[in-house]
């Protein structure tokens, strides 16, 4: 449960496509937003990207009690200076927002997570 990474790919200019799922317990009732963040060992400096999981393309299965919401997120980092095979660690950090139990008011929600992967072609 939670997001993760399940395709880090470089594209024909030469920039980063990072995608995958996520998933979590509850019902999310705004936009998820996933900073992205990739650090090679080769190249002396970090690259980033933010991806945004718009609500409606969340969905949403269960009870109320037992709800789970999931999608896909996308996001391209550019100017990475990558090539296939190269290794990354990928760094990910999601913020949702939650509906919460009556009367409490919607709650956030973060999940961090980071792996180390090799750059696949599209």
């Amino acid at each position: 449960m939670g997001p993760r990474f399940d395709k880090i790919a470089l594209l024909g200019n030469g920039d980063l496509l990072v995608e995958g799922p996520f998933e979590t317990h509850g019902e999310v009732v705004d936009d998820v937003v996933v900073r992205i963040l990739i650090v090679a060992d080769e190249i002396p400096r970090e690259r980033f990207s933010t991806a945004t999981l718009r609500n409606s393309a969340v969905t949403k299965s269960g009870t109320a009690d037992d709800a789970i919401s999931r999608g896909r997120f996308s996001g391209t980092v550019t100017g990475a200076g990558l090539k296939v095979d190269d290794t990354v660690r990928a760094i990910g950090i999601s913020v949702a927002m939650k509906r919460a139990d009556h009367p409490d008011p919607p709650a956030f929600e973060t999940f961090t997570w980071c792996v180390t992967v090799k750059v696949t072609s599209e």
